[in-house]
């Protein structure tokens, strides 16, 4: 009997540009490409510089086969010579040093949402950038970054998820596609002029307090100690450069 002989099973493709940083996904699974193609304005402008290839496994364990939205996300990063891992309940990512090769091996029938998340994250603050949820208002063909208020506060407007990064001619808000809304319609990029603050009090806002509200709402993956450092000097550098104000009052730095 003569044998068949299988034919090798060719990944599927998708790129993606995300806040100046474009990557290459593929996988053994269309799910990927769902997600870039649901943000057709996210297509890339420039040639990848990040590769992620996503093997999907079989069911395991008591993990759901659809992930709904009460699995939490909470990255735990584990350092190793010449990689990291960056590991949650439904995924494990290798990335080699340098950062711009990634391997993942993810449970079946996860989307990639939550892990390109981190990823960015991850790849931003390397980059002198950082993800925030905020709401932006666009003003003069400048953004102010609002931050999302205390609880028992009022809100001006919904939320979303922002890559902001330190360019040569100042600070740059980029609209990303890890809203909880989904992508927008635009892949907008904005020079920062300021940050608000939603406050019970009309007190002036300091560096200092704008920092603490930025801080709050800014994803953190990686806990390691030059890490952290990196954030908070990044962060100082953003107060400093950026007016930091209370809503409905003027300027204060």
């Amino acid at each position: 009997m003569r044998a068949r002989l299988k034919r090798p099973r060719t990944p599927f493709a998708a790129t993606v540009d995300i806040a100046g940083i474009a990557c290459r996904i593929t996988s053994n699974y269309v799910k990927p490409v769902y997600w870039a193609e649901a943000a057709p304005a996210f297509r890339p402008v420039r040639r990848p510089a990040m590769r992620v290839h996503v093997e999907y496994g079989r069911r395991q364990g008591r993990l759901p086969w659809i992930a709904p939205a009460t699995v939490e996300d909470r990255p735990e990063i584990v350092a190793h010579r010449g990689f990291i891992e960056v590991r949650t309940a439904y995924y494990v990512a290798t990335i080699r040093l340098g950062g711009r090769d990634v391997v993942v091996r993810m449970q079946a029938g996860f989307g990639v949402g939550g892990l390109m998340h981190t990823l960015y994250a991850w790849w931003l603050l390397r980059r002198r950038g950082f993800l925030v949820r905020a709401h932006r208002e666009e003003r003069g063909g400048a953004s102010w970054l609002v931050m999302p208020p205390d609880r028992g506060e009022a809100t001006n407007g919904g939320t979303e998820i922002f890559a902001v990064r330190r360019t040569r001619t100042g600070w740059v808000s980029h609209a990303t596609p890890f809203g909880v809304a989904g992508a927008p319609a635009a892949n907008t990029a904005m020079p920062v002029r300021g940050l608000r603050v939603g406050m019970s009090t009309d007190a002036p806002v300091s560096s200092a307090t704008g920092a603490c509200a930025l801080a709050r709402h800014i994803t953190v993956v990686d806990r390691q100690r030059h890490a952290v450092s990196r954030l908070l000097a990044l962060l100082a550098d953003f107060v400093q450069d950026v007016s930091c104000v209370h809503e409905g009052t003027v300027a204060v730095r």
